[in-house]
């Protein structure tokens, strides 16, 4: 860990205080203003069992409770979340930047909580993981650079011992320039790696969780089980 973040000369450009809001934030994509989508504006892949009834709604898998919003998930439902890059008012996007999340994330084996940013273009790669945290061990932490092309090898440092994550609400940030890409947990830098050619477009920023159904290095989440992923706020400067 080598530097303690420093936001000299930024300003907040998205603020998204879940205590602040209500379930009219959240919609389908296409609904004008709406803060976050609740389907994937580029298609169901990677988010099997991701169901886009907004908070609200019988049967959703988001809530706005305690000054948080709560997703929720079990053996086989996922929730996701975007924000709205689809060009309807509201709708967020950014090249370059800091960006960060308050959370607590999941603690029960076979269950992921994630923050991660896409292109508004949609192919993947390139892919910025901010984290991505599985219960089975209650101090993973993964970040992960997924850039140039699909054979590309990615740049990524996986944590296993980063205490309080799933105990506690913590800060994690990511910083991105033309050059380089910065990864902070509560204001002290964890990893760094070089920002790839096709990096140099605006990203939008996912919330998502879910089981790790049929990925064969996670273990299942147990039967009849199941988990919420808590988020305070999520910034952008």
């Amino acid at each position: 860990m080598s530097s303690s973040l420093s936001l000299s000369g930024y300003k907040l450009t998205f603020d998204s205080e879940f205590a602040a809001m209500s379930n009219s934030d959240f919609g389908l994509p296409g609904t004008p203003g709406i803060t976050w989508e609740t389907q994937p504006f580029y298609g169901a892949n990677g988010t099997s069992g991701s169901d886009p009834t907004p908070p609200g709604q019988p049967g959703s898998l988001f809530s706005l409770q305690d000054g948080m919003l709560i997703e929720n998930m079990n053996t086989t439902r996922s929730p996701y979340l975007d924000t709205n890059p689809n060009g309807v008012p509201g709708g967020f996007s950014q090249q370059y930047g800091y960006f960060e999340v308050n959370a607590k994330l999941v603690g029960s084996a076979g269950y992921n909580s994630d923050f991660w940013m896409m292109p508004n273009s949609g192919p993947w790669p390139p892919e910025f993981d901010v984290y991505e945290h599985n219960g089975y061990i209650p101090g993973d932490y993964e970040m992960t650079n997924h850039g140039g092309t699909a054979d590309t090898p990615v740049q990524t440092l996986d944590l296993y011992g980063v205490p309080n994550l799933t105990t506690s609400f913590n800060t994690f940030g990511f910083m991105w320039t033309p050059t380089t890409l910065t990864w902070f947990i509560n204001g002290v830098e964890v990893f760094s790696a070089p920002t790839a050619s096709n990096e140099n477009q605006p990203f939008n920023l996912i919330l998502s969780g879910g089981p790790s159904n049929n990925v064969s290095w996670l273990p299942p989440p147990l039967a009849g089980s199941s988990d919420q992923y808590d988020i305070k706020w999520v910034h952008a400067y």
